[in-house]
């Protein structure tokens, strides 16, 4: 995806709030945040849920950890960048404990 079409938006991969991760690897919110094993899906419903339009890109890999490919989720930024990932974390928490 061009850099332009990237404006106004921001890339949640699932090892920015993965608790597997240790924060070298990637990790952007504390352990108390992060979720075990996020899947593209369920960062989708978070960002849905809160209103951030996510569209799914499958083939992406995320650049440090290049030879996993899990793809990325690209939303709007309508807020910062650590209050968008503790959001989405937070309500996947929630989902989880729902089911």
């Amino acid at each position: 995806m061009p850099k332009d079409e990237l404006e106004g938006k921001m890339v949640v991969w699932p090892t920015f709030i993965d608790c597997d991760r240790p924060r070298s690897m990637g990790r952007r919110v504390p352990l108390d945040v992060c979720v075990k094993s996020p899947s593209l899906q369920e960062i989708e419903r978070a960002a849905a849920g809160l209103g951030l339009n996510p569209s799914i890109d499958q083939g992406a890999s995320y650049p440090r950890l290049w030879y996993e490919v899990k793809g990325r989720v690209i939303v709007d930024k309508r807020m910062g960048r650590q209050e968008t990932l503790r959001a989405i974390a937070s309500a996947i928490k929630s989902f989880r404990q729902r089911s």
